[in-house]
């Protein structure tokens, strides 16, 4: 009985910790992309654009009214002009260095 109440406060903390994860990746994105921008207008703009196409992003209706799967960050931000924001999300992800345990025994 102990080794599965340790099991699943293991697996809590795990599943806490990917939630936790996934909140951090998106509040330094999304400061990486408002300092990109910087004020401007423009760029301002852009990030908007590219937050609603590709990072929110929804399944698109093709000309026959059928729904296409979502496509990645990635090919979302290169068919539609945003490579170089790309490569600031890209950046902001590597500002995270290190992951807690549990989430470290399978998160690279």
């Amino acid at each position: 009985m102990a080794i599965i109440v340790s099991l699943l406060m293991v697996i809590s903390a795990g599943v806490g910790q990917f939630g936790q994860l996934i909140r951090t990746d998106i509040d330094v994105r999304s400061a990486a992309l408002i300092q990109w921008a910087d004020g401007d207008k423009k760029r301002l703009q852009k990030v908007d654009e590219f937050t609603k196409m590709c990072l929110i992003g929804k399944p698109v209706k093709t000309v026959d009214g059928e729904l296409r799967p979502l496509i990645s960050i990635e090919q979302c931000a290169n068919s539609n002009g945003f490579e170089e924001l790309l490569e600031v999300v890209r950046q902001a992800r590597q500002a995270i260095k290190s992951y807690a345990w549990p989430l470290s025994l399978v998160a690279s």
